[in-house]
């Protein structure tokens, strides 16, 4: 069973000014939907205990998760990429909407530890009938998702296990929901009090359940293995071992298996324009392992395809920096260069998926704050760059890969992606040729905060606009062939 503790972290300064305070959840993550209760009911292992509570808006759990770093593995050509036997495809699938149930539960965690300090009259009440609401509209999806899916004769006894537990979720959030609602319109404190020790009662007998079903859904979904950073060999998942040399500019890169994902947020700490959180469906794609070079993009320059890109105090162009991503390059610039390597921008999607996975992590590399082992960024003790007011050798941060093994997610450049921006990232066309404002993704060496290096972050900027923060990583379609136009 997935364990949770609870213990002190030391408040760190967030880029929104938000203390990150009070119950550090550290979960075991899993690899699929299999350990679907446990991931949800962790709201119920730091419910117990009470810390101190400034106010409503500092009860925030922050978790922190063991990092991941890329494993190395051989080039091969596309044709002949490795690919390892997959799980039932109701575990890969059912993930996501798993993810989207443990958000929903630590906002019940968060708000039900409010409610108890401030009483029925604070803000913190209705807040927590919202949280339960959204813990069982999200275990509500998974149900039907589950249940869409047909499995073989071998799998049904895991996908009920999954499913009995998933129902053992609903039934004790609901009444919480319930309760609360009914104390909150009645301003009756005896009533919210009767709806809490109700939800305490009824743990023991649901966390009794998981236990059970989870031996279950084990015999059936693995889980995925995890390893300490000093180990620096985690798994990853099995598509970092699928990678392809695009023939134009020998850029390496990785697969990003098809499938459901969580896209969005909205967390304490995200933007409007993050919001909301929807699971999105892609087809299977490649992606740069690393953004694209200096040494790189002269190769398109040369070939007499690109432009040269903006030259300045902060431009790697003209410096000594080859192997220091492109920088001081626009949209159309980078578009360019990704058609003539026989690839393209990848989508605001594509890149998102890249960078968190389906788990709907925080960061590339998992929960933990960022720091310069990780990404090069605005470290607030060393400035700009990690101390180097520059950018990094591109694809030197194994410890900050992502899910899929691609580097530099997060920091070095804002990379741009193809879609036109929008408010709302659901809302609109994606492309389109006239469009000035395009978006970047991933955060940079300037000083940003860290919260620009989350995975959903997002920065629009007009199409013609260079600036030394902004470079670019291409992708392309898996069956697609590359007829870059190398010299």
């Amino acid at each position: 069973m997935a364990r949770r503790a609870c213990s002190q972290r030391p408040q760190r300064a967030s880029s929104n000014a938000h203390a990150r305070t009070g119950c550090n959840v550290t979960p075991v993550r899993v690899v699929h939907a299999a350990s679907i209760a446990l991931a949800i009911w962790g709201c119920v292992a730091c419910r117990r205990q009470e810390p101190r509570l400034e106010s409503s808006t500092d009860a925030k759990a922050a978790e922190s998760v063991s990092s991941a770093v890329v494993v190395e593995t051989p080039t091969v050509s596309p044709s002949a990429a490795p690919r390892p036997p997959e799980p039932p495809i109701w575990c890969t699938q059912a993930e996501p909407w798993l993810s989207l149930a443990d958000r929903a539960r630590r906002r019940l965690d968060r708000a039900s530890r409010a409610v108890k300090a401030q009483g029925v009259k604070s803000l913190a009440a209705p807040a927590l009938a919202s949280a339960a609401g959204k813990c069982v509209e999200a275990a509500g999806d998974a149900v039907q998702r589950l249940r869409a899916i047909e499995t073989e004769p071998q799998d049904a006894a895991a996908k009920q296990a999954a499913l009995v537990s998933l129902d053992a979720v609903i039934s004790a959030s609901r009444p919480l929901q319930d309760g609360v609602q009914r104390a909150v319109q009645g301003s009756d404190a005896a009533a919210l009090a009767t709806a809490l020790a109700q939800f305490d009662s009824s743990l023991p007998s649901v966390e009794a359940t998981l236990r059970q079903q989870t031996k279950v859904i084990d015999q059936r979904c693995p889980r995925r293995t995890r390893v300490s950073v000093s180990d620096a060999r985690p798994a990853v998942p099995s598509s970092a071992s699928a990678t392809r040399e695009r023939a134009a500019d020998s850029a390496l890169m990785v697969l990003v298996d098809k499938g459901p994902f969580v896209r969005g947020a909205e967390s304490e700490d995200a933007e409007i324009d993050e919001f909301p959180s929807k699971v999105v469906d892609l087809p299977s794609f490649w992606i740069d392992r690393a953004e694209v070079t200096v040494d790189q993009y002269r190769r398109c320059v040369d070939g007499k395809v690109c432009s040269r890109p903006s030259r300045g105090p902060s431009c790697n162009e003209g410096q000594a920096l080859r192997q220091h991503p492109i920088n001081c390059v626009s949209w159309e610039q980078a578009r360019a260069y990704c058609q003539w390597g026989g690839a393209r921008l990848p989508s605001e999607a594509e890149w998102e998926k890249a960078s968190r996975g389906t788990d709907g992590r925080t960061f590339p590399w998992g929960e933990e704050l960022p720091s310069c082992d990780r990404v090069t960024w605005f470290d607030p003790q060393r400035g700009h760059g990690c101390g180097t007011h520059s950018t990094a050798v591109a694809g030197s941060k194994p410890l900050g890969a992502s899910p899929y093994g691609a580097l530099d997610m997060a920091g070095n450049v804002w990379e741009w992606v193809e879609d036109v921006y929008h408010p709302r990232w659901d809302a609109g066309e994606a492309t389109g040729e006239t469009s000035a404002l395009r978006v970047l993704r991933g955060g940079g060496w300037g000083k940003d905060g860290w919260g620009s290096l989350r995975t959903t972050a997002r920065l629009r900027l007009a199409r013609q606009i260079s600036t030394p923060g902004t470079g670019f990583r291409c992708a392309m379609s898996e069956t697609a062939s590359d007829s870059g136009g190398a010299p």
